[in-house]
This record gives structure tokens, sequence and C-alpha cells, in this order.
């Protein structure tokens, strides 16, 4: 009890000197060669950076194997946290996502993923009204850029127009061989 009170006060001192015990390596150390960490009195980790370092080079695996199972062990405390977070910070969240957009990286980064992901083939939205869709002859085949004559379903289920393409007639006996006739919508 006496040895901890005396290692207090010896560490108090030495941080009003600008410098800090590494319980680590045993040394004495300035405060910048110290890693922040909140969970401390003095928001200082107790290992200087060096040591820090080399302790997660040696030990990359074993660390990554305990990360991976507390993820796994916690996953719901995590999505809880992570949903009670976005809640609270929707604000903050929102003016984060603007000026990411506005930066010259996020410019980038969207600019990437429109050309990754610009459709080959032309292929209607879900939720459009029949004017909106239209007729099959008002659109080019998706394929040979014809004028396209019929509408190729791609799914038959509640979603059925959102798979739906123009297709030209011998386009669409392609890929549909086994029907018998094709007709014209």
């Amino acid at each position: 009890m006496e040895k901890r009170r005396i290692k207090k006060i010896e560490s108090e001192f030495l941080f009003s000197l600008g410098v800090k015990y590494c319980s680590k390596c045993g040394q004495i150390k300035e405060l910048d060669k110290f890693n922040k960490n909140k969970s401390f009195k003095d928001g200082l980790a107790s290992w200087c950076k060096e040591c820090s370092k080399k302790y997660f080079k040696n030990n990359k695996e074993k660390i990554k194997k305990s990360r991976k199972e507390y993820f796994k062990n916690n996953k719901e405390n995590r999505k809880k946290y992570q949903k009670e977070y976005r809640e609270s910070n929707k604000e903050n969240i929102k003016k984060y996502q603007k000026e990411y957009r506005q930066s010259e990286r996020g410019k980038k980064v969207k600019k990437k993923y429109k050309q990754q992901s610009e459709p080959k083939k032309k292929i209607l939205i879900r939720g459009q009204t029949n004017r909106e869709w239209g007729t099959a002859s008002t659109h080019l085949c998706a394929y040979c850029k014809q004028k396209a004559a019929q509408w190729h379903h791609q799914r038959y289920d509640s979603r059925w127009r959102e798979g739906c393409v123009p297709l030209c007639l011998e386009c669409h006996q392609m890929i549909c061989p086994n029907k018998k006739q094709l007709t014209n919508y």
C-alpha cells in the first residue's frame, strides 16, 4: 500500500517536470514519446511509443486473433452502440459526409465509383410509372443498339420491372432460345 503511494507521488512529480516513466522498458522519457490514452489519469499510455510499437509488431497474430474473437463475441453490443451513436450524432455525421463529398478525395472516389458502376446495358429503375417506362420501341436494344421491339424480363417476381432490358427480336431470341414465339409489346 505504501509502495503505491510513493509510486504515485513519483509519477506526479515526474509528470510536472515534463517526463514520464515507461513501465515496459523502465526508462524515463519525455511526454511526447508516449501515446495518448484517455483511460489513464494523465491522459498518456503507460508504455512509450517504442515499446508499444515493438509489442504490436511481435504479437501481430495474437492481437489479430483476439480482436477477431472480440468482434465475434460482441456483435450485438457493437451493433447497438453503432446505432445509438448514429442516432445521437446525426448532425455531425451529415456535416462530415458533406465535407468529405466536397473534398478532392471524395470527388475522386465518386468519379471512380461512377466509372466502375456504369451499366453496360440500359436497365429500368424500379418505381417508374408506365408513362415513364414507355414502350420498348422508344428505346434502343441493350446489345446491338438497334431499335428495340421487346422487353426482356430477367426476373419474374414482385420486382419484375427492375430487371427489364429493351431488346430487338434477334437479340431476344438469342437470349431466350427456348421460347417458341416472341411477340412485340
